[in-house]
């Protein structure tokens, strides 16, 4: 069950505990049932929630609530790691088409987007973001990632970048603003090609120079 799953398809697990999980080497499920009790209890949750998840990863019945589905996200490890903008920024627009295609498959849009960075000193960051205004767009959600991103002030070399949109709302439910629906056509044609011909056959342009990062990165999916 575990080989199939990802850290946010976890009900509890929000992008908040992902980044701690993270930076404690934790980047799967698996890795999430193979770590030690003190770790989780000391490191990672540093509380009694600790000790929740260790009964939770072993199949203990400690809840009785069914949280649903709450966000989107993907997290990128960096093969150069670095903290330049430029770079960043061409990585985030990476980041958001992947998160954004995976809502507008399943007939969402999000109220909130939240960035979240690991370091190679194994420290972190993480900012999320409700806004008034839906986003749907890859473009919409960049914007705003991006903006957060920047809040940042890139203090250190990222090992990892992630991010994830929440609050979601169904598409149908939502208010359009008079140019929305045309950008929402677009991007919903522009998914539709990727997934009929492979993946960033269309891209935005910021990622025209980045197929060899394209091919060879390693993005992990995530609730």
């Amino acid at each position: 069950m575990y080989r199939q799953a990802q850290l946010l398809d976890l009900n509890g697990i929000n992008t908040r505990y992902q980044a701690r999980l993270n930076a404690r080497g934790i980047f799967t499920p698996l890795d999430f049932f193979a770590a030690s009790l003190p770790l989780l209890k000391q490191q990672v949750f540093r509380s009694i929630n600790g000790y929740y998840w260790y009964l939770r990863l072993r199949g203990y019945e400690i809840d009785a609530v069914d949280f649903g589905r709450k966000s989107f996200g993907n997290t990128y490890a960096l093969q150069h790691q670095t903290n330049d903008p430029r770079e960043l920024a061409k990585l985030l627009m990476k980041l958001c088409e992947k998160t954004g295609r995976r809502p507008r498959h399943a007939n969402y849009s999000a109220h909130g987007v939240h960035v979240a960075m690991v370091f190679t000193d194994l420290s972190w960051w993480h900012i999320g973001r409700k806004f008034d205004v839906p986003v749907y767009t890859t473009r919409d959600i960049y914007i705003k990632a991006l903006r957060l991103l920047n809040s940042s002030g890139y203090p250190k070399k990222v090992r990892n970048l992630a991010v994830s949109v929440y609050d979601l709302i169904s598409s149908t439910d939502e208010q359009l603003e008079l140019f929305a629906a045309p950008l929402h056509k677009v991007s919903e044609a522009m998914d539709e090609i990727n997934d009929k011909y492979g993946e960033f056959v269309i891209t935005p342009a910021l990622m025209m120079d980045m197929r060899d990062i394209v091919v060879a990165g390693q993005i992990r999916t995530d609730r």
